[in-house]
């Protein structure tokens, strides 16, 4: 394997016997280097020579100490092992402002990469919210995504996105997100569908082949979040969900076995108050107008993308809502929930056995 040096790492002798490795004050390092040994192995680590070639060139003596001191380089995500050489690697140099970034945050920046490079997504609904995920996500290096909307661009979503412009209304949205991801990334695999959501088995075909669901959609509201739901609870997949909404945006993860799903959710936040609003909202046919702003749906899913990448990473962030305030930036839980043993979706009952809430239910019926 060839060793190379940690970018992003600056070195540097502060005297003649101290080397400082860093110049965040938070993540740096001061190393006793009075005979030079580690200012010198560091500069080996230029991504050309491999391990053992790098040993050759030290005394017999002192090659226990060398190789003991690149494990602890590595261990530490000072030093990356490459399986080519880094000026001949094209896709470590394209990826390489990912990859520091990763490593920085003590994972093995290369591994995740590929990790992330290999997963699939389903992103439902492009609006402002879906297309901006959709950036994202190229942009981090998922290369297998498939994109779901029936709608065409309007001259209204234009304040809300930052790549569509003029020239793309009337267009459908799953086609210039085509047009877009080929632009950043000729070999990636994109997949649109133009279908309009309206049921469980309307999502079921569209997920199958992901290991990751997006909804980015809002309309209609609570009935559309229990069929991504149902659908994604019989295929086992992770959902995300996320809303944005005037000074405030809201995100979850779901994912069966683990926690709560969004009609166990329902269960526990369901009142006469919350029914009776829904029930008005269906009888009224109000449609409230997206109240956001292109830079807080970047704020939102921008939050929303960093939490997702650590659920790569294995870390539980299950049936629990965020909330971002978007003027105090303030990031906090404001609802988390366990699994309803009797929910009609992921539980062991066809009924709720909560005559109330079956009638909300029924208001929402999927």
């Amino acid at each position: 394997m060839y060793l190379l040096w940690n970018l992003q790492k600056h070195f540097f002798k502060i005297d003649k016997s101290t080397l400082r490795i860093g110049t965040d004050d938070s993540d740096c390092w001061t190393i006793d280097d009075s005979e030079g040994i580690w200012e010198k192995l560091i500069k080996k680590c230029d991504g050309s020579l491999k391990f053992l070639e790098i040993l050759d060139e030290y005394e017999f003596n002192v090659r226990k100490i060398i190789k003991n001191g690149i494990n602890l380089f590595i261990e530490k995500g000072l030093i990356l092992t490459l399986d080519k050489p880094y000026k001949s690697d094209k896709w470590i140099q394209n990826n390489k402002s990912n990859i520091f970034y990763f490593n920085d945050e003590n994972i093995n920046g290369i591994n995740f990469q590929k990790k992330i490079n290999k997963t699939s997504v389903t992103i439902l609904g492009l609006g402002g919210g879906g297309f901006t995920l959709l950036e994202h996500l190229i942009c981090i290096g998922v290369k297998k995504i498939n994109v779901v909307d029936f709608d065409k661009i309007d001259y209204s979503n234009l304040n809300r996105q930052n790549i569509w412009t003029l020239k793309d209304i009337g267009k459908y949205k799953v086609d210039v997100a085509y047009e877009y991801a080929k632009s950043k990334d000729p070999k990636i695999s994109i997949n649109r569908s133009y279908k309009k959501m309206k049921s469980v088995s309307d999502v079921l075909e569209q997920i199958c082949e992901s290991e990751w669901v997006f909804s980015c959609m809002d309309e209609p509201p609570y009935l559309l979040q229990r069929i991504v739901n149902r659908a994604c609870i019989i295929k086992n997949k992770p959902v995300v969900f996320c809303f944005c909404q005037k000074n405030n945006g809201r995100y979850f993860f779901v994912k069966k076995g683990k926690g709560g799903c969004v009609d166990c959710l329902f269960s526990e936040i369901i009142n006469e108050d919350l029914y009776n609003f829904i029930k008005n909202l269906q009888k009224s046919n109000f449609k409230p107008i997206t109240a956001a702003t292109s830079y807080t749906i970047q704020m939102l899913i921008s939050i929303m993308v960093n939490e997702w990448v650590k659920t790569l990473q294995n870390e539980e962030n299950y049936s629990v809502i965020k909330r971002i305030d978007f003027n105090t930036l303030e990031l906090k839980e404001i609802i988390k929930w366990e699994k309803n043993l009797n929910c009609v979706t992921c539980g062991n009952s066809n009924s709720s056995n909560n005559k109330f809430l079956e009638d909300f239910f029924e208001l929402i019926k999927i």
